[in-house]
C-alpha cells in the first residue's frame, strides 16, 4: 500500500499540472481537505450564494501566513477558490484520489476526520439547514472516509 505522502505528491503533482496552479503543497492539502463539504454543498445541484460564501471564508483562511500584501492575498484567495471549484466541476475525476488520500489521514490523525466532519455539516448548514440530499451525501461520504 502506498504512503499517505507518496499518495499526496503524485495528487498534488495532477491537479497542479490540470489546474495550472502554483500553489504549495500545505495549501493544497488544506483545499483537499475541504473537498467534502464541496461535495455537499453541490449535492442539490445548486451551489448557492451562501454557500459560495461559506467557501471563500475558507479560502481567505488557506492564505499561507507568509503571503503579507493584500493584492497577494487577494490573488491567492482567488487562485485557492478557483483550484476549489476545478476540482469541484470535475468531482468524477478527483473524487475518488482525493477520498483514498483522506481515508489514509484520517487513519493516522482522528483530528483530521472531526475537521472534515465539521467543514462538511457547516457546508451544509450554510444555506437553509441541512436537506436530506446533503445528510444523504454527508452520510456516502463518511462511508467512503471509513
Amino acid at each position: 500500500m502506498e504512503s499517505t505522502n507518496t499518495i499526496f505528491k503524485d495528487l498534488y503533482l495532477q491537479v497542479c499540472t490540470e489546474t495550472k496552479t502554483h500553489l504549495n503543497e500545505k495549501t493544497l492539502q488544506s483545499i483537499i481537505s475541504t473537498f467534502p463539504a464541496l461535495i455537499v454543498a453541490d449535492c442539490d445541484g445548486n451551489f448557492d450564494k451562501d454557500e459560495k460564501g461559506y467557501l471563500l471564508n475558507i479560502s481567505k483562511n488557506l492564505v499561507p501566513e507568509d503571503i503579507n500584501v493584500d493584492e497577494e492575498k487577494e490573488l491567492c484567495v482567488a487562485e485557492i477558490y478557483s483550484v476549489s471549484i476545478s476540482l469541484l466541476i470535475n468531482k468524477d475525476r478527483w473524487e475518488d484520489k482525493i477520498f483514498n488520500l483522506i481515508r489514509s489521514e484520517i487513519n493516522n490523525s482522528p483530528d483530521d476526520k472531526e475537521l472534515i466532519e465539521s467543514m462538511m455539516l457547516g457546508m451544509a448548514s450554510a444555506s437553509e439547514g441541512i436537506s436530506k440530499i446533503e445528510e444523504q451525501t454527508i452520510n456516502r461520504i463518511r462511508e467512503k472516509l471509513i
